[in-house]
């Protein structure tokens, strides 16, 4: 073979496997991605309820390839507001919603909402 063809080759085989790895790369959702979910952890004297907030960590965790979770903590005695990002359709988020509310369904001193804000 000559070097033109080895080369062609080459930098053909070269630019599929490039291609391949960006086509299997999960897609990221950023900071600046649309708030779904905003979740306020609050405390009358006692605390927060740690576990519900373990559950919603964990639960981000598990979707980490879709969901960018942000804490804002505001208060004395461990408050905190989760708000959760995404970039996918509507009803993958409504599913997620329904998701959440089962999860916070136990959990005391907690509110849930679809609000488009989060504590700075």
């Amino acid at each position: 073979m000559s070097t033109k063809t080895l080369f062609a080759l080459f930098l053909l085989t070269f630019l599929s496997c490039i291609g391949k790895k960006s086509a299997l790369a999960p897609i990221q959702p950023e900071e600046s991605a649309p708030v779904f979910c905003s979740i306020s952890f609050f405390s009358i004297g006692y605390g927060i309820d740690g576990q519900g907030l373990k559950s919603v960590q964990n639960w981000a965790q598990q979707k980490k390839d879709s969901v960018v979770l942000q804490q804002t903590p505001w208060g004395r005695e461990g408050e905190v507001d989760v708000c959760l990002r995404s970039i996918h359709y509507e009803t993958e988020i409504q599913r997620w919603l329904t998701d959440l509310k089962g999860i916070l369904a136990r959990a005391k001193n907690c509110r849930i909402s679809n609000e488009k804000s989060c504590r700075k």
